[in-house]
């Protein structure tokens, strides 16, 4: 290795300070550069600004057209049965009942028959065709009797949850369980099979609050996604993408209610535009891009949220810093465990409903028997 040539070089007292303190002023003047780069943006400027909001508008137009219309879709969630639908209903129950390897009495599928309404939803997925909605309805429950959503823990995702890129919160002003979710702005080390994990979880526990919050009534949720500081080179792959939308459209149908879009940019309007084909014309309906003028996004989703409750981040009043991801980890393990005993209560209670249908209908038979003898 060759000398330093410059190893024994001395400097003069005078000119060390002086180049000592230039050094403190370059590296102080590197500092507030540094701090300048990493100065929140105000909500102004991460808004793309009109020609945008122009390019959004339109976006939101084509959402609307490519499906059912989401006003009409909200009333079909609480709305009464039709004599039509509901011998539909009685049709595909029929039909799956009698399936031959069907795992219908795994523990999981019988309380998730029971309290999600599947063949109403499956149905609704399918625009209300038996066939389509029976195909649909068995590979579900065949995907969760042998993926078991259920069995997912909350020990497995303390980073995730923590992370504030995926967490639950509020509920919107008709009780829709509400997600905020955050892209990352560096990468993330979460493999794929864990972040999807992670999400499957977010999305059972967000039903689960749902379902005890309005008693079956809700059965839809409502994200709420932020676009700031979006990179491509941060972006999940296409194939985690399409795995995602598979899952969300084929075993969770009819579970969104709305997804908001916040602060979206130019290269992320490219990546919906590569996302948009693997997402079906009834779940791209309920997609809107939020856009234009502080007051106007607020006075838009006043509509739908108290904003006391909704975070700055996204145009509500309540601080996003007061979020505390240790309180978020504790409140969910203890949420988890609820939904645990919920779970086993809810068995304990259809195993004693199927055991009194079966008295009654030995009590029937026996009585049929005895008047035919007689």
């Amino acid at each position: 290795m060759a000398d330093n040539p410059f190893a024994n070089l001395e400097v003069d007292d005078d000119v060390e300070e002086e180049m000592v303190a230039e050094g403190a002023v370059a590296e102080g003047a590197k500092k507030k550069k540094k701090k300048k780069k990493k100065k929140k943006k105000t909500k102004k400027e991460l808004r793309a600004g009109e020609a945008a909001d122009e390019e959004l508008a339109k976006e939101n137009e084509e959402c609307k057209k490519s499906g059912l219309d989401v006003a009409l879709q909200d009333k079909l969630e609480v709305a009464p049965l039709t004599p039509e639908q509901e011998e539909k209903i009685e049709e595909l129950k029929k039909r799956v009942e009698e399936t031959e390897g069907l795992p219908l009495a795994d523990p999981y599928i019988r309380v998730w028959m029971a309290d999600t309404k599947p063949y109403k939803r499956f149905l609704i997925a399918r625009d209300w065709t038996v066939d389509l909605s029976y195909e649909m309805l068995v590979a579900a429950i065949r995907w969760r009797h042998e993926f078991k959503p259920e069995d997912i823990r909350v020990k497995e995702f303390e980073d995730c949850l923590k992370g504030g890129h995926m967490y639950m919160s509020i509920f919107d002003k008709d009780s829709h369980s509400c997600i905020y979710m955050r892209q990352h702005t560096e990468p993330d080390p979460t493999p794929d099979d864990v972040t999807m994990r992670f999400m499957l979880w977010s999305f059972e526990m967000a039903m689960y609050r749902m379902l005890r919050k309005t008693n079956g009534e809700r059965t839809t949720m409502t994200w709420l996604v932020s676009n700031a500081g979006f990179a491509m080179k941060y972006c999940r792959s296409t194939k985690f993408v399409k795995e995602l939308a598979h899952n969300v459209q084929n075993y969770y149908p009819e579970r969104l209610h709305r997804c908001f879009f916040f602060y979206a940019p130019a290269v992320f309007r490219i990546f919906w535009g590569m996302i948009k084909p693997f997402i079906d014309k009834t779940t791209k309906s309920k997609f809107v891009f939020v856009h234009g003028t502080d007051e106007a996004i607020a006075k838009e989703l006043e509509e739908h949220f108290n904003l006391d409750e909704l975070e700055d981040h996204f145009f509500g009043r309540s601080p996003s810093e007061s979020w505390d991801p240790d309180q978020y980890w504790a409140d969910c393990q203890k949420v988890e465990l609820e939904m645990i005993e919920y779970r086993q209560d809810r068995l304990a209670q259809l195993d004693k409903r199927d055991k009194n249908r079966e008295k009654r209908k030995k009590k029937k038979k026996a009585k049929s028997t005895a008047t035919a003898e007689k």
